[in-house]
């Protein structure tokens, strides 16, 4: 009995369509991976905006004296006479302006997620001034709920940067 030399044209194709199939699945875990990684980058960038948001936010109401929102929700701080500080909701960002003698004296822009709307309010509370700054994403779908973001801080909570001093409290007003 003579043995066979090399493989069989079938062999060679039940290992060939083997491979086939074991590379497509590699490549789609790839994929996958690539995707996943870039959506937690995503994240996790987004969550670093959003708490340098908060952090500039709840820094400048506390500092400053009076808050106003406008019609198109840009929400303007001052801070001291002609040292004003305004939030300008725009599509897929909310810019800072912080003004002095009405001259732009630095800009910063925070990205936001696609179709996310910005509101600021102001309401009373227990004899305190509360600002808000609410961001409100939609979901991906429209089925999908959106998420909601509130940023809170009282005004004129802390005064060390004011030219003129403010009274806090009734008696310190008289």
């Amino acid at each position: 009995m003579k043995r066979r030399r090399g493989f069989s044209l079938i062999e060679l194709v039940v290992v060939i369509s083997v491979g086939s199939v074991l590379l497509g699945v590699t490549v789609g875990v790839f994929h996958l991976l690539f995707r996943m990684e870039h959506t937690a980058r995503q994240y996790v960038h987004q969550s670093a905006v959003t708490a340098q948001l908060a952090d500039r936010f709840r820094r400048d109401v506390h500092q400053a004296v009076d808050a106003t929102v406008a019609d198109d929700d840009a929400g303007q701080l001052t801070l001291s006479p002609g040292h004003t500080i305004v939030y300008q909701p725009r599509p897929g960002e909310l810019v800072r302006v912080e003004r002095i003698d009405g001259a732009d004296r630095c800009r910063e822009t925070f990205s936001l997620p696609p179709q996310t709307t910005v509101s600021m309010e102001i309401a009373d509370v227990a004899g305190s001034r509360l600002v808000r700054l609410r961001l409100v994403s939609q979901g991906s779908s429209g089925s999908a709920p959106g998420r909601e973001l509130c940023i809170e801080a009282l005004l004129a909570s802390d005064h060390r940067y004011a030219r003129t001093a403010v009274p806090t409290t009734e008696q310190d007003a008289r």
